[in-house]
């Protein structure tokens, strides 16, 4: 926005960095969608979802971008669909992809209103060689953009023990190969509409009031906490005195 150009022009960037600035925060219009899944507990105890969530524009054939379609909606879907089918292959059957959320966004939204499209369904992880890892535990992906302060990451379910070293990292092999499943996940959203103009993925600056082009994705061995994911509820207690 106009308004946040003061901002940007504080903020590290490439040198090389474009920017395009608009008064009008329709221009700037973005949508999120959300994964959910469902996590099997010990009965009859149940636990919450966990959530991953990707920022999606729909830039015009100028520069501003414009409402996403449904079509559009469910071709992203399909591209979620494909990549949790290949990641999904190191994820315990405990973990189950149940839903697509999507919010409508613009620069000045705080909480966005109701979903305006939802679609449920049900895809477990195949993993069969090894015990479930602690639902805490994540693998981060992250999207690195123009402004080392503006990066975006997701969180996905972390890879049983089978998949990781000696060491408790995720091995060489396996992190590369989990890199390659997130860039064809994106270079899917991103070709939608042929590439060019159209579906983007974007990292959305709330305080900036900008959407973000990704420059680099990237994906380490070292799996990450999420706090919020740990088991609610523990099915046994054990005390000495």
């Amino acid at each position: 926005m106009s308004s946040t150009t003061s901002y940007w022009d504080s903020q590290s960037m490439y040198a090389d960095t474009e920017r395009t600035a608009f008064n009008n925060e329709l221009d700037l219009e973005c949508e999120s969608v959300t994964m959910e899944w469902t996590r099997t507990a010990p009965a009859p105890l149940a636990e919450d979802v966990a959530t991953c969530t990707l920022w999606v524009g729909n830039q015009g054939l100028v520069t501003a971008f414009i409402p996403m379609t449904d079509a559009k909606r469910g071709d992203v879907e399909t591209a979620l669909l494909a990549w949790w089918a290949s990641y999904k292959v190191g994820i315990h059957s405990g973990w189950t992809l149940s839903a697509f959320k999507w919010h409508r966004w613009y620069p000045s939204t705080t909480r966005p209103g109701p979903a305006v499209r939802t679609t449920l369904v049900s895809v477990a992880g195949t993993g069969a060689l090894g015990y479930r890892a602690p639902d805490q535990i994540a693998q981060s992906h992250t999207m690195r953009t123009a402004s080392r302060k503006h990066w975006g990451r997701i969180y996905a379910p972390a890879w049983y023990q089978s998949n990781l070293s000696a060491y408790g990292r995720l091995t060489d092999g396996n992190t590369t190969t989990a890199l390659g499943y997130f860039k064809t996940l994106m270079e899917a959203i991103d070709n939608v509409d042929g590439g060019g103009t159209g579906v983007v993925p974007v990292i959305r600056s709330k305080v900036g009031k900008a959407l973000l082009s990704i420059d680099v994705l990237a994906l380490d061995s070292t799996q990450d906490v999420i706090r919020r994911r740990r088991a609610k509820h523990p099915s046994f207690f054990a005390t000495a005195s």
